[in-house]
């Protein structure tokens, strides 16, 4: 609501010029700006087996299937100078993966569903604005919370799960343009994601013990609105 409520009243103070477009000299130029994101995403995970549990068990390959998944958020902007910009972007995402464990007689599919709090602390410059138009590119770290990660859970030989750790720390890059239009910026963005931690939660049985390393990839395409 604090995030509607500011992207409304910011929208009513800009005044409009040549045909009811935006001044974007004059937007550019306030200091703090805020606004809302759409996402749609892309994820994935990149699995390294545990070569001395494959050796010892009919396990034969891991594999993984990615998804679709979407996520809104918020928009904090500070403007650092003309050129540099520092976001934080606290969102809110739904993703699910599937991981099949493949056994000399059968295949097991697991399910990995994930609802993610994430805060992205990212750089952004811009270019030289031209018309009502500018290019930017945008990089640096994401901190995520997930709710639906299984670390606490009961684990045992017959439960079939792959259990995440709640917290993970990844890095983000991607590129963007910045379109002003009657009553606000929109920003279609485009954005990969990687993270740089671990985050399978390892025990003695046979789904989480088999996996060294695990990490989560994300393509998304978000459009900002400040």
């Amino acid at each position: 609501m604090l995030i509607f409520v500011g992207f409304s009243a910011n929208a009513q103070r800009i005044k409009r010029i040549r045909g009811g477009e935006i001044d974007p000299l004059r937007y550019e130029r306030k200091p703090f700006h805020m606004g809302f994101s759409i996402v749609a995403d892309y994820g994935k995970f990149k699995i390294i087996p545990e070569n001395n549990f494959l050796s010892q068990d009919s396990l034969l390959s891991i594999r993984t299937q990615g998804f679709p998944g979407f996520g809104i958020g918020g928009i904090l902007n500070l403007r650092i100078s003309k050129h540099w910009h520092f976001r934080t972007l606290p969102q809110l995402h739904f993703n699910q993966r599937n991981v099949f464990f493949q056994f000399k007689d059968r295949v097991d599919m697991i399910e990995v569903e994930s609802v993610t709090f994430d805060l992205p602390m990212l750089i952004k410059y811009r270019g030289e604005r031209h018309n009502n138009y500018n290019m930017y590119v945008i990089g640096g770290a994401r901190l995520t919370h997930d709710f639906s990660a299984k670390e606490d859970k009961q684990r045992g030989p017959l439960i079939r799960q792959v259990a995440l750790k709640k917290q993970s720390v990844a890095y983000e890059f991607g590129f963007g343009f910045d379109i002003y239009t009657t009553y606000f910026k929109f920003s279609p963005e485009i954005k990969m994601s990687n993270s740089l931690t671990n985050m399978i939660s390892k025990d003695t049985y046979i789904y989480n013990g088999s996996i060294g390393f695990l990490q989560t990839r994300l393509f998304q395409i978000s459009l900002h609105f400040e």
